[in-house]
């Protein structure tokens, strides 16, 4: 699970419009800001929650993209 700092970081750089691979390289690698090391899905996922509480995806395209990301 994200630590709460982190998942509010990603919130932050995502409400910018920063894309998911930008925001993966900066959560995944900044080990010296006391980040914990973040899986790729993990932050993919957070990313499509962005949209499915927008409504810009529905529900099952959610489900959809999630289940293809292993």
């Amino acid at each position: 699970a994200l630590l709460p700092h982190s998942a509010k970081l990603f919130r932050k750089l995502q409400a910018g419009g920063m894309e998911f691979s930008k925001i993966y390289r900066i959560l995944g690698t900044k080990r010296g800001h006391k980040l914990p090391v973040i899986s790729q899905k993990e932050i993919y996922t957070m990313w499509l929650e962005q949209y499915l509480e927008k409504e810009s995806i529905s529900a099952q395209r959610y489900l959809a993209l999630k289940n293809e990301a292993k």
